[in-house]
């Protein structure tokens, strides 16, 4: 569908520009009217039209006028420009065609010859909506191909346009002026309308072809001694860009000449602004899409020393903690033996069924509890001489539900395992291992009060590295999101005074560390609690895999 053009008439005359109105909109156009070129100009600054149709005399500002100032402004120069006039004289059509405007007709033409010559303009449009750079002046010599079968016109049209300053080449025929066209490259083509084997209309038609796939079109002008207006028609309508009897002034000529190329270097210069607009917004996408790459990798980078900070912290922490904590154990010890020592002396003195037997019961339990406590502060002050040896996970996790196998009957939890039948062997601590699991299992078993499931999975996870994942997980009360990541600090914890050190999640995740693993938390309130320790396979320990049955 063809698109629907704007066109703007300036004329004086009501009844003229009413005609020309008519008749442009029965094309489906849209049609605007100045009065004077004051009035156009400031239209112009509302938005471009994609023709301007200009009377040359004018009230206050000529025609001729507006046409230079519409050249001289970079936005509205390559808005085409048909000038009309009363005058039918030569001189005339030159002052309309040297001021700027692309053709020149008269008002007394025929209609059809008015159409055919605005239709001839609005393929060429390309109006520009946008405010563009100017860019170089265009000072190149143009490039001429005359296609004539008269040897005779042809030296006297070569001579006359080399006086312009323009390259001209010749050809006598229409088959071997489009293979010179072909092979090089020309700003202008004048072709005569009547020639034998290719006439002047098969040569715009093919020509028109060409231009599909060029990057700076040519511009076509078609000669011919027969001037009709069926000619005109045919020419315009094969591609041909103006149409010039051979009888024509040979001033008019050449200006009809000079508008065709005037019009082409604006075309070609404004598709160049485009192309270096396009190729510096190109540029700055580019430059933003690194920008945003450098600021992910800064993120990234950022994140990365955060949680070395993060780390080196924590570690210090730990090892001050650890320094308290082995202190604090080490003077507790001797008076927990002298008080644990008499306790077991005054049981051993007393006899059965002594009152006092029952207050030395309290006392050894307290001490007992407070002997644990101890042995948990040693544990989590030791560090390093590791006993490392191949270790079946899945075979210490047995052995640990084994030792507290009656604790999690009486409490009601039921245990589920799911292991994994190619779960590999891996290398470490078995003892640090059966304190982790332990660790685990008490802590699950004391969230499920009421009873629960404790469920333990081992598979093997990942190639390189290969790991050994160990979950294990409870349906207890869950934590609180405020508590969850508080849950590894040590002496943290959320159990009842006296039911816990806060420091069982600190050794298991101080072990996972040690044997280059990590443990994560997830837990949800009400529906309960899964801990994720991931062990790395390492030091050849995946050579051997211990098969289930």
């Amino acid at each position: 569908m063809e698109r629907t053009y704007r066109i703007m008439i300036v004329e004086d005359s009501e009844t003229q520009a009413l005609m020309l109105r008519y008749t442009l909109e029965k094309e489906g156009w849209e049609v605007s009217a100045a009065a004077t070129a004051e009035e156009a100009l400031e239209a112009l600054n509302r938005g471009l039209p994609d023709l301007m149709v200009v009377d040359f005399h004018l009230p206050g500002i000529q025609g001729d006028e507006l046409c230079r100032r519409l050249r001289m402004n970079v936005n509205t120069r390559g808005v085409p420009i048909l000038m009309l006039t009363a005058e039918e004289t030569d001189a005339a059509e030159m002052r309309g065609l040297e001021s700027g405007a692309d053709d020149y007709i008269a008002k007394s033409a025929d209609p059809d010859i008015l159409m055919l010559r605005v239709h001839a303009l609005l393929r060429q449009s390309h109006a520009q909506r946008a405010i563009l750079g100017p860019g170089d002046a265009y000072f190149h010599k143009a490039r001429m191909l005359l296609i004539d079968d008269s040897p005779t016109y042809l030296e006297y049209l070569r001579g006359e346009l080399e006086k312009e300053g323009y390259e001209v080449e010749q050809a006598t025929g229409g088959a071997e002026g489009l293979g010179q066209t072909a092979s090089g490259a020309f700003d202008c083509v004048l072709v005569d309308l009547v020639m034998p084997e290719m006439d002047g209309i098969e040569v715009c038609r093919r020509l028109t072809e060409m231009r599909r796939t060029m990057d700076d079109p040519i511009v076509v002008m078609m000669l011919t001694a027969r001037e009709t207006k069926e000619d005109m028609t045919r020419g315009l309508e094969a591609g041909a860009d103006d149409f010039v009897g051979k009888s024509s002034d040979m001033a008019v000529l050449r200006a009809r000449i000079r508008a065709l190329l005037r019009r082409k270097f604006f075309q070609e210069e404004n598709l160049r602004i485009i192309r270096e607009l396009r190729e510096q917004e190109q540029a700055l996408q580019a430059e933003v899409v690194e920008r945003r790459r450098a600021e992910e990798a800064l993120r990234a980078k950022d994140a990365e020393v955060r949680g070395m900070t993060q780390q080196l912290w924590q570690s210090a922490k730990l090892a001050t903690m650890g320094e308290l904590a082995a202190s604090i154990a080490h003077e507790l010890n001797n008076p927990l033996a002298t008080v644990s020592l008499r306790v077991e002396s005054l049981l051993a003195e007393l006899p059965e069924g002594d009152p006092n037997r029952r207050a030395l019961g309290v006392i050894e339990g307290e001490v007992e509890r407070m002997g644990n406590l101890v042995a948990n502060l040693l544990q989590f002050s030791r560090r390093g001489g590791q006993r490392i040896s191949s270790v079946d996970v899945r075979e210490e996790v047995r052995n640990t539900l084994e030792l507290i196998h009656y604790h999690l009957r009486n409490h009601r939890i039921a245990v589920v395992q799911e292991f994994a039948p190619d779960a590999p062997v891996i290398q470490a601590d078995r003892q640090q291992l059966r304190q982790l699991f332990l660790n685990l299992f008490t802590n699950a078993s004391d969230a499920m009060p009421e009873g629960g499931t404790l469920r333990i999975r081992v598979n093997a996870v990942g190639a390189t590295p290969l790991q050994v994942v160990i979950e294990v997980s409870d349906t207890g009360a869950g934590i609180a999101p405020e508590h969850l990541s508080r849950a590894m600090e040590p002496f943290f914890t959320t159990k009842e005074e006296g039911k816990g050190t806060g420091l069982g999640l600190a050794i298991c995740r101080r072990i996972a560390q040690e044997h280059h693993g990590t443990l994560e938390i997830e837990s949800e309130v009400g529906k309960g609690t899964v801990v994720r320790i991931a062990l790395p396979v390492r030091n050849g320990s995946n050579a051997r895999v211990l098969m289930e049955g």
